[in-house]
């Protein structure tokens, strides 16, 4: 009997130890909640500069890469949906295993959630695992955060082996995604999931225009308090900086909870008292919450709000601004080495050895080139699309271009740069202007003209080699958004 005892605990052992060594392989890293964390991980150590951490509001209210972009600083998330602010604690020791920080930005909608996930009532934290190991790395601090609550899930929650047992149980399908990780950004497929955002229907907005919200019940418990004090003594021990970041929300909803808001924003400022390395950036206070051009559509309407992409680059602009202005670092801080089109477009240094040649014809079938052209085209309210019609190429024919893109800049630093909405377009009218040779190098570029703010907007044509090098052309024609 002692015998099988001892046998079947050696069992046990190998058998986690094999699922914790492998657990890295199971994790589909393209599954959406997964892309939000999985950047984090593919960083070097000590790599990172800006962690952010928070739960869907913070997925939803900061782009890392163009945060990155505007600062220099490396910046990656670690987040998930529904996640506490003891999560977020857990979250951070597993995350200072690796990494040193200088700023760590902490969102609070995590501190004024109320509903089935977060049991104010029983001053207690009573939640739902909503996926959480299936975002996190093999490792104790991940199972002491899914632990947080009354339910921390069952063995099956705690090796990504189970909850992604389709995608390995066909053995051609499982070959394919290991050699697509060969190819695969976290980051990148992060920033598409944030694209996505479908825009926030009439009918959700007639809802809300009648929906009462009160903000009684908006302030902390003391199992929140006991989290954030073990997060502010990290932050002295480990010489961090805190950001605590309040992602805008609805302006209809933040007037009528705003006294909730600002006593939530008051007892952090007492819980942090002495700590001179916590700043707050309550991006809510400074606009009053924002419209409804900000907002995706929810499954359910109430409390909680989230940004759409155009949302996310608002905050995201205030947020690049807000660390600059308030913050220095040494000057001889290598800025970060991450190669994305954001990164090249805002360190200014363009390379003269990728030269781009092109021209816009038209924008919104007005003329942008030529005798009859306009130097500003200007987009009236209720103009529901952004079109632009033009070639872009390298001069050089040993130059392949990977991808094509459109930048547009607004003057006070809201940049929109193209994804996928650059496409081919083959037109008689650039042969006849530009020659033959160019009639092949024709794009049109159409856009969802609410996702841009209004003002005056330069616009750049920005190509991309197989090699991962950057072209910059900035044109003449000028857009202006009413």
């Amino acid at each position: 009997m002692k015998q099988l005892i001892l046998k079947s605990i050696i069992f046990l052992v190998l058998l986690t130890g094999m699922l914790s060594f492998m657990d890295d392989l199971f994790i589909q890293k393209k599954h959406g909640p997964v892309a939000l964390v999985n950047s984090f991980f593919e960083a070097g150590n000590n790599e990172i500069d800006i962690l952010c951490m928070g739960n869907s509001h913070m997925n939803r209210g900061i782009d890392p890469i163009m945060l990155e972009a505007q600062t220099g600083l490396r910046t990656e998330m670690l987040v998930g949906g529904g996640l506490e602010i003891a999560h977020i604690y857990y979250n951070l020791r597993k995350a200072l295993e690796t990494q040193q920080p200088k700023i760590v930005i902490i969102e609070t909608y995590p501190l004024s959630m109320r509903n089935s996930i977060n049991n104010k009532a029983n001053n207690n934290i009573a939640q739902t695992i909503f996926g959480y190991k299936t975002m996190m790395k093999y490792g104790a601090f991940t199972y002491r955060g899914m632990a947080v609550g009354k339910r921390g899930g069952d063995i099956f929650d705690r090796f990504s082996i189970f909850p992604f047992h389709e995608d390995w149980t066909e053995p051609e399908k499982f070959y394919r995604y290991l050699e697509s990780r060969k190819q695969y950004t976290s980051g990148k497929e992060f920033q598409q999931i944030q694209r996505k955002s479908p825009f926030i229907p009439q009918a959700q907005v007639d809802v809300f225009k009648t929906k009462q919200f009160d903000g009684e019940d908006i302030s902390l418990i003391a199992q929140e308090e006991r989290y954030l004090k073990k997060i502010l003594e990290l932050s002295a021990e480990r010489n961090f900086q805190i950001i605590f970041l309040t992602v805008p929300v609805y302006e209809a909803y933040y007037m009528q909870v705003k006294d909730g808001v600002d006593r939530l924003k008051t007892q952090l400022t007492q819980l942090a008292e002495g700590y001179k390395n916590v700043r707050f950036f309550d991006y809510n206070e400074a606009l009053g919450g924002v419209d409804i051009s900000y907002l995706i559509n929810e499954r359910t309407i109430g409390k909680s709000q989230h940004l759409n992409y155009k949302g996310i680059l608002n905050t995201t602009n205030a947020m690049a601004s807000y660390i600059t202005d308030n913050y220095e670092f040494d000057k001889n801080l290598e800025r970060s080495s991450r190669n994305s089109p954001e990164s090249f477009f805002y360190s200014g240094d363009f390379p003269s050895e990728i030269s781009v040649d092109g021209a816009i014809l038209s924008i919104n079938n007005r003329a942008a080139h030529g005798e009859a052209s306009s130097d500003t085209i200007n987009l009236k309210k209720g103009v529901k699309k952004v079109m632009i019609k033009g070639w872009m190429a390298s001069p050089k024919s040993s130059d392949t271009i990977s991808m094509r893109r459109l930048v547009l800049y607004k003057d006070d630093g809201f940049t929109f740069i193209s994804e996928g909405e650059v496409l081919p377009w083959k037109n008689p009218k650039i042969a006849a202007a530009f020659g033959n040779n160019k009639q092949a190098n024709g794009y049109t570029f159409n856009l969802d003209r609410r996702l841009l703010e209004p003002g005056m907007y330069q616009i750049f044509h920005l190509i991309e080699t197989a090699e991962g090098k950057f072209g910059i052309q900035k044109m003449s024609a000028t857009l202006r958004i009413d």
